[in-house]
């Protein structure tokens, strides 16, 4: 059992999305609480905050909930003990091709879910990789098949039950969570052959569910080794890279942006790291060199 609290709504300008504090308290009684983002529309998730750690009590996840608030259409800010944090919205660029032909109106999203900073990267990598492989327009002609419009997939990677995947029908929309146990992620003797299975497991359930034929063909075990340990090795390089790019930043940035930004670097969260100092620099009116700016717009571009 895990306690999960969720806050309440706040409409961000304009109306189009909500945000909403959720607040977990993990078994090291420690609290944790995300910020969820939602379309106004239909609710769907477009977008998770970093985990914040906090009090392991009902009323500290009220106190962050009262504190949250729309900066502006794309930014929630949230106060966590004395410290603002900052959590930049971006739709998440849904995992969905629309072919001209076979496939067309039909999608395939990865929204994400609950994860933990402990979960390893490998296995981390490794499952994005597999999912990013979802955007080939061979995935969406494979989709195209089923009943439903949109498949959903989720991941609990800190989930309370045994490991297993779960297919559920919701109107228009196939969702499918897979369940991982954090502690069968850091027992797994190789993370990579892990999720592999995982995201077969998933493709299967949904297969079963949704009543389709083959699915394309996933990556094999050395493929996906080799592509998970190049894109650590990329990722390690850009880590450097901003933390070199930081350092001279550091009598420019408020203390509890240099913080939360090498707390994100430490996660491996590098894409938010950069994202969340741009939005920063402009909106504290923080003045950068020419060089800085040159290597920043470099670093933007090498995680496209």
């Amino acid at each position: 059992m895990r306690y999960r609290w969720t806050g309440p709504e706040k409409t961000a300008p304009g109306r189009r999305h909500f945000a909403r504090v959720v607040g977990t308290i993990t078994a090291d009684g420690l609290g944790r609480i995300v910020v969820e983002i939602r379309r106004v529309a239909d609710g769907t998730l477009v977008g998770a905050s970093a985990d914040l750690e906090t009090d392991g009590t009902t009323s500290a996840f009220r106190w962050a909930a009262d504190t949250l608030r729309w900066h502006d259409r794309k930014t929630v800010q949230i106060k966590r003990y004395n410290e603002w944090h900052t959590a930049i919205v971006e739709d998440l660029p849904a995992v969905a091709v629309h072919g001209e032909e076979a496939g067309a109106g039909f999608s395939i999203r990865v929204l994400g879910g609950y994860t933990d900073p402990a979960v390893p990267k490998s296995y981390m990598t490794a499952i994005d990789l597999l999912t990013d492989g979802l955007r080939e327009p061979r995935w969406t002609s494979w989709w195209s098949a089923a009943q439903e419009d949109v498949l959903e997939i989720w991941f609990d990677l800190i989930a309370q039950r045994s490991a297993g995947v779960t297919a559920r029908r919701t109107g228009n929309k196939l969702r499918v969570r897979v369940d991982r146990p954090l502690a069968d992620a850091l027992a797994a003797s190789d993370p990579i052959a892990l999720a592999l299975h995982d995201v077969t497991a998933m493709l299967a359930a949904t297969r079963k569910r949704a009543g389709l034929g083959p699915h394309p063909e996933l990556p094999d075990l050395s493929e996906l080794t080799a592509a998970t340990e190049e894109n650590l090795h990329h990722n390690a390089a850009i880590v450097r890279r901003i933390q070199v790019l930081l350092d001279p930043l550091a009598d420019r940035l408020p203390a509890w942006l240099m913080t939360s930004l090498r707390s994100d670097l430490s996660q491996g969260k590098t894409g938010e790291a950069v994202s969340v100092l741009r939005v920063q620099l402009a909106h504290l009116h923080i003045d950068i060199t020419e060089a800085e700016r040159v290597e920043l717009d470099a670093v933007t571009a090498a995680l496209r």
